[in-house]
């Protein structure tokens, strides 16, 4: 990025371990910084003020990254709204305070205000977590407009939010693979997915007496709270469909 003004939108996340390490990412007109619960964006302040729009397009991809990390580690992740600051060529800052109606912009004792519209997981080492976690952040992100891919992560989020609804939003990741290629046996064709595997999420899901699933009142007797084996499981296999969904974007990218 040429040096100069920028603008810098700062979020904190939570789990702060999430990504685990500290590690960078550079796009063509923006710059990301990920470390312990922070996140950071830079933006050439000129650029900012043609396209305004890339704000609500770095907040995207954020957001993407940490529903794609959550597939491998399951976690109820939150993340704040972003903050801005402009960062000068000499090192200066001006802090800005942006409510929905207009902004106010201070620096040091004498502030400037304005107004504007404003627009599963399997214990493994922690490097073998992070390299994992980093590598499905990072493909998913490289496809943050494939609206599949879009309801697939929003179930795995939804699942990690609503745990008493779980298994009703891991299927939703079944869902949406089988309505992106019309038919269940060519999702798991494309996918690379065994149809045994497929025919398992749906039986935890949908035909199992648990509190969690999707047919609740469909069963005579009492319900169960799904074990910890059948929820590993499901979100295996969630694992694996997104991921094989992945190889298929990748393979029709690369064709």
């Amino acid at each position: 990025m040429a040096d100069g003004q920028i603008d810098r939108f700062e979020w904190t996340f939570s789990p702060g371990d999430l990504f685990e390490d500290d590690h960078e990412i550079e796009r063509e007109a923006y710059i990301l910084r990920f470390s312990k619960g922070k996140i950071s964006a830079d933006v050439n302040a000129d650029y900012f003020n043609e396209h305004p729009e890339i704000r609500t397009k770095i907040q995207h991809e954020i957001q993407m990254r940490i529903d794609a990390a959550t597939v491998i580690s399951p976690n109820r992740p939150t993340l704040s709204e972003s903050s801005r600051r402009m960062v000068f060529a000499d090192g200066r800052t001006v802090n800005c305070i942006e409510p929905k109606t207009g902004h106010i912009v201070w620096s040091g004792h004498r502030p400037e205000i304005g107004i504007a519209t404003s627009e599963s997981t399997i214990f493994d080492s922690p490097g073998g977590r992070i390299g994992r976690t980093r590598r499905i952040a990072d493909r998913c992100s490289a496809h943050q407009d494939d609206h599949c891919l879009g309801a697939m992560l929003a179930g795995v989020n939804s699942a990690n939010n609503h745990p008493d609804h779980a298994l009703v939003h891991l299927y939703e990741v079944r869902d949406a693979a089988q309505k992106r290629f019309c038919r269940a046996e060519r999702a798991r064709r494309t996918i690379g997915i065994s149809k045994s595997r497929w025919d398992d999420l749906g039986d935890i899901c949908n035909h199992l007496p648990l509190n969690q699933g999707r047919h609740r009142g469909k069963h005579e007797g009492e319900l169960r709270n799904a074990t910890g084996q059948e929820l590993e499981l499901a979100r295996q296999i969630v694992q694996e469909i997104i991921e094989g969904y992945l190889d298929h974007l990748e393979r029709a990218g690369n064709g």
